[in-house]
Formats: C-alpha cells, sequence, structure tokens
C-alpha cells in the first residue's frame, strides 16, 4: 500500500484556552503567552514601549585603560542614552574624557575635532563649591569638572551620557552628560555639560578614560529611544 500525505494549512479566527474567553490566545492556560525565541515584528506592535535596551553588562570592570561602547547607527533612535554605574578612578581627583569613532573608517576622530562645557558644585566639610571647564576645538570631549572618587564603595559616580546623530553624516554628533555621586574623600559631586564633534560622520563608538592612571565601573546599560 501506498500513503499518500498532502501539506495543508489549517486556519482558525480564534484560540481559546480552557476555561477562557473565545478572545483569549493561551498557550499555558492562564491566557499568557511564552514565546521561548527572539521574534522579530514587521508590523507595529501597540503598547509596545518606545525604549529598548541596545547592549547591557552587569560584569564589572577594574583597571581599564579605556571603557568602550559600540552605538548604533541604524537611524531607528532619537537618541541613545548610555548608563554607567559606580564609575571611580584607581587613585582618585582623575578627570574622565571621551572620544568617538568614525564608522566609515573604523578609527576614532584626531585632534581638533570636539567642542565641550561643562558646569558643576561640589560639597565638603568647608562649604559647597561651582565651577566650570571645557575645550574648544579640542582633542577629546571633557566629561567633567570636577575629578573621579576612587573607592567603589564610598567614593564613585553614576555617568549618564546621552547621544544624538550618531546615525547620520548631515548633522555633527552631539552629547549631553550628567554625573552624580562622590569624588575622593567622599566630597558630593554634581556637573552636567554637552559638547559637538566637529566632523561630519557616523559614529558608532564611544571610548571613555581617564586624564591619568585606569577606570573602573561595575556595568553599563545603553537605551535607545526611538522614533516613533
Amino acid at each position: 500500500l501506498k500513503y499518500s500525505i498532502m501539506a495543508s494549512i489549517l486556519k482558525v479566527d480564534k484560540i481559546r484556552g480552557t476555561g477562557l474567553d473565545s478572545d483569549t490566545i493561551s498557550l499555558d492556560g492562564t491566557g499568557n503567552i511564552t514565546i521561548p525565541k527572539n521574534v522579530t515584528f514587521s508590523g507595529t506592535v501597540a503598547g509596545a514601549s518606545p525604549v529598548s535596551v541596545i547592549s547591557n553588562s552587569n560584569t564589572a570592570v577594574t583597571g581599564a585603560s579605556s571603557i568602550e561602547i559600540d552605538l548604533d547607527t541604524s537611524s531607528g533612535y532619537r537618541y541613545q542614552e548610555l548608563h554607567m554605574h559606580q564609575v571611580y578612578h584607581t587613585s582618585g581627583g582623575a578627570n574622565l574624557y571621551m572620544t568617538m569613532r568614525n564608522e566609515s573608517t573604523g578609527s576614532y576622530l584626531g585632534s581638533g575635532l570636539y567642542s565641550s562645557i561643562c558646569h558643576g558644585a561640589q560639597q565638603d566639610g568647608s562649604g559647597n563649591h561651582t565651577g566650570d571647564d571645557g575645550l574648544w576645538n579640542g582633542d577629546y570631549f571633557k566629561l567633567h569638572w570636577y575629578g573621579l572618587g576612587d573607592d567603589a564603595t564610598y567614593r564613585y559616580s553614576h555617568q549618564v551620557i546621552r547621544f544624538v546623530d550618531v546615525d547620520t553624516t548631515s548633522q555633527r554628533t552631539i552629547y549631553h552628560f550628567t554625573q552624580f555621586g562622590n569624588s575622593s574623600s567622599a566630597q558630593v559631586v554634581v556637573q552636567h555639560g554637552a559638547g559637538t564633534v566637529l566632523h561630519n560622520s557616523k559614529n558608532d563608538r564611544c571610548k571613555i578614560y581617564t586624564s591619568s592612571g585606569t577606570i573602573n565601573y561595575k556595568g553599563y546599560t545603553l537605551y535607545g529611544y526611538g522614533k516613533a
């Protein structure tokens, strides 16, 4: 005997879980759907958050000469926001710098291509103090007015850096940063600033490093804020 099995497509208008109404799709009988694999949606997902995690690491890094984070240049985001947790320095007091990598060349942009401004306030036992710093046509961005702390428990800071227009050559990449926490001797510090890349390029990576010594941190998350 020979049997012939023909492929067919079963079409239904509703899937109902046991004991549930006919408008509920259920794979586990509770109204929930669990999908163990990655899913790509080609259409619009109503109710989905416009904020997504581009990359993340919970691995602590100590004694690094620099921290390099890849940025997304796919044009899907209004801006990207990098959070770096518990950042501190090997000896304390060092300043924080940043450069940007040109996607087309694979190299970091060089001297004279960064302008930045920073403001800050610091509180210690003698009172509170304010100040500013910056560079005009500099060799790097400044991410500081007051230096980093030097202890993982009591003298560290949280960094938030927002990147805009890293995905186009028609506009120059700009950034805004906020840093809050402590400096050396547990002095309370808050500072913020902004800057502009003086080159029309897609910038697919940032490099963050200190003016001397090495840098430590407990992890990071890079968020993407969608255009729609």
